[in-house]
């Protein structure tokens, strides 16, 4: 797998060994788990924190009443 040097045949090889791992066989399952203990100033506004993606989403955030 790692010697071949064509790119989209080495993402179908993946693609069909990801497939019989997790499809076929079921011997991995996907998880993925994100800590999301955080400290935030009581002035810090619409400050996102999605389920995918990244972990902050600044597009809204703003900040209020900040002396």
């Amino acid at each position: 797998l790692m010697q071949e040097q064509d790119e989209s045949k080495r993402l179908e090889m993946f693609a069909q060994a990801e497939k019989m791992l997790v499809v076929d066989a079921a011997a991995i399952a996907p998880y993925s788990f994100r800590d999301k203990d955080t400290f935030r100033y009581p002035y810090v506004k619409d400050l996102g924190t999605p389920l995918f993606g990244p972990i902050w989403d600044f597009k809204t955030a703003y900040t209020q009443g900040r002396e």
